[in-house]
This record gives C-alpha cells, structure tokens and sequence, in this order.
C-alpha cells in the first residue's frame, strides 16, 4: 500500500513537471502561449504517467540486484508512457476541449508511436531515474566522487 501511495505521488511529480517543462518550452520554441496549455497538457500526460510510476514501483521490486532488466524495463515503459499520451489521452482531451468533430484522431494513433520512438532520448532517463528511486530510495549520482589524495 506504502508503494502505491508512493508510485502515485512520484507519479504526480512527474506529470507536474515534465508539464511545466513541456508547456514552458514549447512556448519559447513556439513564440507564446496561452493560459490554458498547461491545463490539457496535463491532463494528457497525467494519466499515462500515473500508470507507468504504479507499473515501476511494481516492477522495483523485483529488480533489486538487476540493473539490464531495469535499463529494457524503463525503455519499454518510457516507449509506453509517450506513445498513450500521444495516441490515446491527446485526441480525448483534444476532443473534450475543441469537440470530436474537430479532431484528427486517426492521425494522433498513426504518429503516436513514432513520438514515442523520437522522444525515447528524452523519456527513457526519467523513466529510469524514477525506477532507480524506487529501487534504491534515492537517485544514484551520475558521476562518481573522486578521492583527493
């Protein structure tokens, strides 16, 4: 019960700020935005997140001692996580927010996975951090201390 509470709060984490990173820049790239962006970026990526941090915590557990089934298992959860929110969760908030005759939905299932496979790069060391946070409790530091003599 201790996991899931925790999956679900790092979950929510994530969802907050990979929004917050996502809207902000998108809206440097893209010249502005608008006061809603953040809003239904968030409920696209929400739930996709959600379940990957719930799948992780799940999967944590098992992965105590093995660090190539835990790099497969965050690839494969990062691919996921991107391809949901890009093919499933983005035409349903699109549709809430524009109505369903306005949205091309066939379009975001065709390019949802091809999002997921170009934004592995970025999705995959999240999807990894977060696994070895429930493996071990912490982040494990990228670079290794070095001893002066």
């Amino acid at each position: 019960m201790f996991m899931l509470l925790k999956a679900i709060g790092i979950g929510l984490l994530v969802a907050v700020v990979c929004t917050v990173i996502i809207t902000v820049g998108g809206g440097i790239l893209a010249g502005g935005f608008g006061a809603t962006d953040f809003v239904w970026i968030f409920f696209v990526s929400v739930v996709p997140i959600l379940s990957a941090c719930i799948a992780l915590a799940k999967y944590a557990e098992k992965l105590k001692g093995s660090n190539r089934s835990g790099v497969i298992i965050a690839l494969v959860i990062a691919f996921l996580t991107v391809t949901i929110a890009g093919s499933v969760t983005a035409p349903i908030v699109q549709s809430l927010q524009f109505g369903v005759h306005r949205v091309n939905v066939s379009g975001y299932v065709v390019w949802g996975p091809v999002y997921g496979v170009f934004l592995l790069p970025l999705s995959a060391p999240i999807a990894f951090m977060v696994l070895r946070l429930f493996v071990t409790g912490a982040p494990k530091k990228s670079f290794p201390q070095s001893q002066a003599r």
